[in-house]
This record gives C-alpha cells, sequence and structure tokens, in this order.
C-alpha cells in the first residue's frame, strides 16, 4: 500500500514546483486549469528502470519500483489503482504514462473543490507523492 508523505517544508518545496510548472505550462500557451480533465486520470510508470520527476516528487516508494507494478499498471491500471484503494468510476478514462531517461512525468493533482480560499500551506499539507505518481487523488 502507498503511504501518504507527511505534510513538511518538503510538502511546500513541492508546491514552489508545482506553481514554477504551472508557470511554464502558462508561458507554453497550455494552462494547468484546462490541461487538467475531470474524466481523466493520469498514472505514472517506469516499465525499465523506476525513475520518477525525483526533483518534484522525490525517490520512489519500494512499490514504485517493483517489476510486478510496473508491469501491472501498464495492462491492468484500474485493477492496480483499486488494489492501492483508489476505485474510479468506470466513466474515468486512466491513462498511463512511462516516464524514460528523456522524458519524467508527474501527475499534477486536481484541486479538492472544498479547498477554494485554502492558503498555500494548508494545499501543500494535502498534496502526496502517491497523488503525484497517481495512485491516489487528493
Amino acid at each position: 500500500m502507498p503511504s501518504a508523505a507527511p505534510a513538511s517544508s518538503a510538502s511546500a518545496a513541492v508546491v514552489r514546483r508545482a506553481s514554477a510548472i504551472e508557470s511554464l505550462l502558462n508561458e507554453k500557451g497550455w494552462p494547468a486549469t484546462q490541461a487538467i480533465e475531470q474524466g481523466i486520470h493520469n498514472v505514472i510508470c517506469c516499465t525499465l528502470c523506476s525513475c520518477t520527476a525525483f526533483t518534484v516528487i522525490g525517490l520512489p516508494p519500494d512499490w514504485y519500483k517493483d517489476l510486478e507494478y510496473r508491469a501491472r499498471v501498464v495492462r491492468e491500471s484500474r485493477t492496480v489503482l483499486r488494489e492501492m484503494g483508489l476505485d474510479l468510476p468506470a466513466s474515468v478514462e486512466v491513462r498511463v504514462w512511462d516516464t524514460t531517461a528523456d522524458t519524467r512525468y508527474m501527475v499534477l493533482p486536481l484541486r479538492p473543490a472544498h479547498t477554494v480560499g485554502w492558503s498555500e500551506p494548508q494545499l501543500a499539507a494535502l498534496v502526496t507523492k502517491d497523488a503525484m505518481i497517481g495512485v491516489a487523488r487528493l
């Protein structure tokens, strides 16, 4: 089972990095608010070596490096997510993104509706490594 990262200065660093990513997306003409779609759930894996966007996400959890996870999340993504505690409605499309040495992905979690007006530290406390990998939602 994945474990949630505790709220800390590391969480605040993640929010700062996410803000930088959002700014970059906006500069490229891809507003982050438009890039996130409610009917799609993204999850990342590395089928070759278990690499992640570690400068943002941090070191991958042990389960992420497991060969069984890396193989099954591609073939049976919905089943693997359900086993990890994330049961998505059938109407939600699951997209699996395979990271490589050249291209690293992370999931920018969808902001929960009940957090409107929350401060950056409050939001940072919600963001977990699991959510940025895509095996959990906020």
